[in-house]
């Protein structure tokens, strides 16, 4: 067994492979040129093509002929919409999901038409289900889809981000008490409620990412966006990495960063409130700034923690230190949910109204097939009658002859 997992986004690509026993095989990350991918869309797809093929190479020599491939690739959290909601118990099937996509396009900015979208039961009762919902744009799952079909590459599971955080963050099984995760990305923030792993009981997005800091350094100190970075990712909120440096210079870069840092904290602090969460764990970039952990856990006056990706795997030590690998914990999530390991969750590529439209185009082809066979077997019907009729008709006028002495004489 090959379980590949793939985080693409903006700004990079993770790929992990495991085996059955969830041993690491191979990784590696490719920082993406800019431009590659904006906000989840995909628009340069050759380069892309070229890079992912390039990643699922390095995978190549571990897989046979008779060894079970999967892969799994994230849905892009800036154009995933989760929605919690309650849905009488009485309510299955299409009657549903139409149910849930009448509420969905209540708070959605997209057309009705144009939504698609998976759910999964997080809690139920007798009268009533509390449901999460994932949405979104057809043309987001047609995208992805359709560059691995390009690259004849198995259709992949489409998860999201943040189950595969979870997953990779959190034991299996019920919480002794909630947990808040927090996916800090490039773009946005994704806080989740957790209570049985990998399903959020509820989310919400904080609508700043590690780039709108990095930019605030960028105006502020008038420099490039890579000298920014660096910058924020030496200093952050810890001065003990900025002994060194000039202290204007560090004393701007904590002043944005604290108060990017807070408006975020803020968002937590009342999602925890609202839902009675214990622990906090806080991944992506946002973990990985100086100082950001022991500030949280003061701010919100709670246990605040980066979480450790490397939990649910075997053989972690060639990920290196715990720091670095947090870059790979969604794709470790992703490489997990590949290989099958905890609840199964939500999948973007088999949403019910795909598997409806499957079904329909196999039953609109399937006529098409029947006048086929029935049209051969007619025809050779046909053939054998003839045949049969040739045969007694030659058998008849031979007694015939017989009995008329009609034979032809010698």
């Amino acid at each position: 067994m090959v379980a590949v997992g793939l985080d693409i986004s903006d700004y990079s690509i993770e790929m992990l492979a495991l085996n059955a026993e969830r041993h690491v095989l191979a990784y590696e990350r490719r920082v993406l040129a800019e431009g590659i991918i904006i906000n989840g869309t995909i628009q340069k797809k050759e380069i892309l093509k070229d890079i992912v093929s390039a990643l699922l190479a390095l995978v190549q020599k571990f897989r046979t002929r008779n060894t079970q491939f999967s892969l799994a690739v994230n849905v892009p959290e800036s154009r995933i919409f989760l929605h919690t909601l309650e849905a009488d118990a009485r309510l299955a099937g299409t009657e549903l999901e139409e149910y849930l996509r009448d509420e969905a396009a209540k708070i959605v900015p997209l057309e009705k038409s144009d939504l698609i979208g998976s759910f999964a039961i997080v809690q139920s009762s007798s009268a009533a289900n509390r449901i999460l919902y994932a949405v979104t744009n057809k043309d987001c799952i047609r995208e992805i889809q359709g560059l691995f079909e390009e690259l004849g590459v198995p259709a992949p599971i489409l998860d999201l981000e943040t189950a595969a955080l979870a997953r990779a963050l959190l034991p299996p099984g019920p919480l002794a008490k909630a947990a808040a995760l927090v996916d800090g990305g490039a773009e946005i923030t994704a806080i989740s409620i957790i209570e049985t792993p990998p399903l959020a009981v509820f989310s919400a997005i904080h609508p700043e990412g590690g780039s709108h800091l990095t930019h605030a350094i960028k105006d502020a100190l008038h420099i490039s966006f890579e000298e920014a970075e660096k910058m924020k990712h030496a200093f952050g909120l810890s001065r003990d990495t900025a002994k060194k440096a000039d202290a204007s210079v560090v004393d701007s870069v904590s002043s944005l960063t604290r108060a990017h840092v807070e408006r975020i904290l803020q968002s937590i602090e009342e999602a925890v409130r609202m839902h009675e969460a214990g622990e906090i764990i806080i991944a992506g970039g946002l973990a990985l700034l100086p100082g950001v952990i022991p500030f949280a856990s003061g701010y919100l006056k709670r246990l605040v923690t980066p979480g450790n990706p490397l939990r649910n795997i075997m053989q972690s030590e060639v990920l290196g230190k715990e720091r670095p690998s947090l870059l790979y914990a969604t794709v470790i999530g992703l490489a997990l949910r590949a290989l099958g390991y905890g609840d199964a969750a939500i999948d973007m590529a088999h949403t019910p109204m795909l598997t409806r439209q499957h079904e329909s185009a196999a039953q609109k082809s399937v006529p098409w097939k029947q006048i086929l066979f029935i049209t051969a077997a007619a025809a050779l019907f046909a053939t054998a009658a003839y045949m049969l009729f040739s045969a007694w008709r030659a058998h008849t006028a031979a007694d015939y002859m017989y009995e008329q002495n009609t034979y032809p004489q010698e």
